[in-house]
């Protein structure tokens, strides 16, 4: 039961940081008068609603023959995939919705590359264990 309460308030922390940062990235793609900018919201929010319906249909029936471990799976690679998306477009958004070099957590975000990252998630001990 200890796990469950880890992974929700993780679930939860990650969807108040990406909710609300991924919104501002759309919005920086365009100048406030770009008449292209509710489009870019209009597909943005459609990507959203299509995510939030097409998965439970196929984890339904994941976790119906295989077992929640498989639905949980389906959507842990479906995350990944996310966000090897985002890494590997990150370059596209010419700088879009990086962190403000005002900002304190500027120096944090040059500071902990990557590996950084990795090592810090190993000493905290995130892995999953049975």
């Amino acid at each position: 039961m200890n796990h469950f309460f880890r992974g929700l308030t993780l679930l939860i922390i990650a969807n108040g940081f990406l909710k609300p940062n991924v919104s501002s990235i759309v919005g920086d793609l365009y100048e406030k008068n770009d008449p292209r900018r509710d489009g870019g919201f209009t597909l943005f929010y459609m990507g959203i609603n299509i995510g939030a319906l097409i998965p439970p249909i196929f984890a339904g029936d994941l976790v119906h023959h295989y077992g929640w471990h498989s639905g949980f799976l389906l959507a842990a690679l479906g995350m990944l995939v996310g966000l090897i998306t985002f890494i590997y477009g990150r370059r596209r958004l010419n700088g879009k919705g990086g962190v403000p070099k005002k900002s304190p957590l500027y120096q944090i975000s040059t500071y902990f590359n990557r590996i950084n990252f990795l090592i810090i998630f190993r000493y905290i001990d995130l892995r999953f264990s049975y």
